[in-house]
């Protein structure tokens, strides 16, 4: 758990979810990805993450008890998202995160930072000893962690669901 207090950001790359948005669309016309590691694979998908994030954006229709829930936070929300261009996680769910936050009238601010500029962060928030992400870690007002969320920890990994089963993996 991170300090009460937040840590300064080290790199640039400190955005909201449209900020966020056209910065990967600029990568992607210049045929760059995000990070020190310019490897052609990351670089494809960050090209296929920003196709997922416009769709998943545009088709991303929350549930009335969901947008009732976020209306009617007890205390206003800042929410932190630890991610890169690349990865295809955050494509799935940075769109969402942005949705519940518009929904929120005003009570969740979102804000996305980039992990391997801020170094200091994703320490702080490791799964299973890895820089694992996307990492949401959400404060209140006074920047008091409220709470984490991010990838499953690997005792999840070793299931599946089948229909509506879940199943140990044969790993």
């Amino acid at each position: 758990m991170m300090e009460e207090t937040l840590f300064s950001f080290s790199g640039t790359g400190v955005f909201d979810y449209p900020g966020f948005s056209r910065w990967v669309e600029a990568l992607v016309q210049v045929g760059k990805t995000s990070g020190l590691r310019q490897k052609e694979v990351l670089i494809n998908f960050t090209a296929l993450n920003l196709k997922r994030m416009q769709r998943i954006y545009k088709t991303t229709q929350l549930n009335k008890a969901l947008e009732l829930a976020v209306v009617n936070l007890k205390i206003p929300q800042h929410w932190y998202v630890i991610t890169e261009a690349w990865c295809g996680d955050s494509a799935q769910i940075l769109p969402v995160l942005a949705r519940i936050a518009e929904s929120a009238a005003g009570k969740i601010q979102l804000h996305i930072f980039l992990r391997d500029e801020n170094p200091e962060w994703m320490d702080c928030y490791l799964t299973n000893g890895n820089r694992s992400i996307p990492k949401l870690i959400a404060f209140d007002k006074n920047m008091k962690e409220i709470f984490t969320w991010g990838r499953a920890p690997k005792l999840h990994n070793n299931y599946y669901w089948t229909g509506n089963k879940l199943q140990m993996a044969d790993r």
